[in-house]
């Protein structure tokens, strides 16, 4: 299977860059595996067109049904039929669209899968209490913030210019801007708990462009489109998993971490950020307790969420 990838605009240190599958690519001129929105361009459409077979990874959705461009939506559709199969980190939307299409081209997948040359087998010693990593998006993330500023602490972000909120008080207490990648995990080796939700945050203009699609309603990411939410799995619970770190994860409409992890006893849900001082004050005087979590979680990702297994799983789906 020859292997493409073209990211894009995708930031230096993103986590596709640390994936290697160009390791995995052989071209048998039959299978060709295509990575990155760029590459469902039609320069590479025309320039692979003769490929038995022609697979894609999408991480666009469900946020792909917002873009002002009809062209990304029909690209993320294969309205075209040009794919054999796409892979989608996005359960509803695959369910949908199959649906929709009367074809099983969509298939679900985990969407961070961690190479082996990453994984740290050692412990750490933790020297942090709790972190949290990505932008300010909504007030769920400034009431996650303000909930760990007051613990030994970390705040990993890009910085306040890729956020949808711009919170001064926020961006103060940032601790890390542009961290690279081995130095985020380093830290999260070293922290006890991430605390994490697995959701998009969208506008009202977003929400209007959504409901502008034919049979949006029949999509389960869009039931909650009117609260301004879509489920959307992120790369922190793999992340996080493969680094011993406690996921403490927001409890929301649809749950969508638990196609990977199981609650109690690979993470642990919160409810509401006014609980979670109370919540991770607990964890910490009884931490002896959760280490097994961390182990378990642990375990599943080295077992299960390599580029090794996601390899696995697309051929075995493919050819």
């Amino acid at each position: 299977m020859k292997i493409v990838e073209d990211w894009g605009s995708t930031y230096g240190d993103a986590i596709n860059h640390y994936w290697h599958f160009e390791d995995y690519s052989e071209d048998d001129g039959k299978n060709v595996f295509f990575l990155g929105l760029s590459t469902s361009t039609d320069r590479y459409k025309e320039q692979y067109k003769n490929y038995e077979n022609k697979i894609f990874f999408n991480t666009e959705h469900p946020c792909a049904f917002y873009d002002t461009s009809h062209d990304v939506i029909k690209r993320s559709s294969n309205l075209d039929g040009y794919y054999s199969k796409i892979f989608t980190q996005d359960p509803y939307t695959a369910n949908w669209l199959n649906d929709l299409q009367k074809k099983n081209t969509f298939v679900h997948i985990f969407t961070t899968p961690i190479n082996e040359r990453y994984i740290v087998q050692e412990k750490q010693e933790k020297e942090y209490d709790a972190l949290y990593w990505g932008g300010i998006h909504s007030q769920v993330h400034v009431g996650i913030l303000n909930a760990i500023k007051d613990f030994k602490y970390n705040f990993l972000s890009l910085g306040p210019r890729h956020w949808g909120l711009q919170d001064l008080a926020c961006a103060e207490l940032m601790t890390h801007q542009n961290a690279p990648r081995s130095e985020m995990w380093e830290l999260i080796r070293k922290t006890k708990i991430n605390v994490m939700a697995n959701l998009l945050f969208i506008n009202t203009d977003h929400a209007k462009r959504i409901k502008k699609i034919k049979n949006w309603d029949k999509n389960e990411a869009f039931s909650h489109i009117d609260d301004l939410i879509l489920p959307q799995i992120k790369t922190r619970p793999f992340e996080s998993a493969i680094n011993r770190c406690l996921m403490l994860v927001k409890r929301d409409p649809w749950n969508i971490i638990e196609y990977w992890f199981e609650p109690d006893k690979e993470f642990i849900y919160y409810d509401n950020e006014e609980d979670l001082p109370e919540i991770i004050n607990g964890i910490l005087s009884n931490w002896e307790d959760y280490e097994s979590i961390i182990e378990n979680a642990f375990e599943k990702a080295i077992n299960n969420y390599t580029t090794d297994h996601f390899m696995e799983i697309v051929k075995r789906e493919c050819i």
